[in-house]
């Protein structure tokens, strides 16, 4: 897949270790108390509640994300050797395209029940404005980025020449699936086929875009969707002569 330093047996220790260390740290601040209630005592309440998750979007890229990559900077490994590449960008797009319709269409029939809609819109303030969606789905898309690029970059490729592509899927499944307990039965056991999808697609590309965008994909119709069977959400959007 790459070729192979010969320090090949620090890969995985680097690769779990950077990942149970940035995720345990970005978990700890990003379910803060403390720190939502300054902010909270700054701000207030109704806009603590849009900025709050904005902050943990923010703090999820950095720790998942910039910090991971920048510690890649100590090994003989370069980006591109964990998938940040444009490497079989056809067929990516054509990937990419047909998972996210069907995410698209599945989400159609999943955002409307109760327990999605218990949890989904993140921010939950009932009159959304086109700047807020639009602050969220950005948010979203850099939280995704440095989540992938841990889980289908980092993980996923830096375990495979010491360990196996298939042991490497099976301890990047597992991990995908016990950091989505906190969400709940439905979404840990759904996020156990997608996370093997996503390791194959990865592997089949070659970089982890396919990923990246169908998880964009998958969150963002999920909100918009939201939104729109929330009962008590509404999305405004002021007329010209208004």
């Amino acid at each position: 897949m790459f070729a192979i330093p010969d320090n090949v047996h620090l890969l995985p220790a680097f690769a779990i270790t950077a990942f149970t260390l940035c995720y345990v740290t970005y978990s700890i601040i990003a379910g803060s108390l403390s720190l939502r209630n300054r902010m909270e005592s700054r701000y207030g309440e109704e806009k603590t509640k849009v900025r709050w998750i904005l902050f943990q979007k923010l703090t999820g890229f950095v720790f998942l994300g910039l910090l991971p990559a920048l510690a890649m900077l100590t090994l003989p490994v370069s980006l591109k050797q964990v998938g940040v590449s444009l490497h079989n960008l056809p067929e990516s797009l054509l990937w990419i395209a047909g998972l996210g319709t069907v995410l698209v269409v599945v989400n159609l029939f999943a955002a409307r029940k109760p327990d999605n809609l218990a949890m989904y819109p993140q921010i939950r303030i009932a009159r959304w404005t086109p700047r807020i969606l639009a602050a969220s789905s950005l948010g979203w898309a850099l939280y995704l980025l440095g989540y992938e690029f841990i889980f289908r970059g980092v993980l996923l490729f830096l375990c495979i020449p010491v360990m196996g592509i298939w042991p490497s899927i099976v301890l990047n499944v597992a991990f995908y699936a016990l950091v989505h307990l906190p969400k709940g039965p439905r979404e840990t056991i759904a996020s156990i086929p997608m996370g093997l999808i996503l390791c194959l697609l990865t592997l089949k590309t070659g970089t982890i875009w396919v990923a990246y965008f169908s998880h964009v994909i998958l969150a963002l119709s999920n909100e918009y969707l939201s939104i729109h069977f929330h009962p008590e959400m509404r999305l405004e959007v002021k007329s010209k002569g208004s």
